[in-house]
């Protein structure tokens, strides 16, 4: 019974240690790329929400 309680422990350790590890992989310039594009994207957000408060 301790003998499983340890191995069902260790297992989900191993699976919480593996997936942060595999979390981090993103290089800096695929980070870079994806912050760009949702800066265009909130920068033509912002211009459309002056737009409109700027007509009324």
């Amino acid at each position: 019974m301790i003998h499983k309680k340890t191995f069902i422990v260790g297992l989900l350790t191993s699976l919480g240690v593996c997936s942060y590890a595999f979390s981090q992989t993103k290089s800096k310039a695929v980070i870079g790329t994806e912050l760009s594009s949702s800066r265009k994207k909130i920068d033509s957000l912002d211009k459309l929400l002056i737009a409109v408060l700027g007509s009324r």
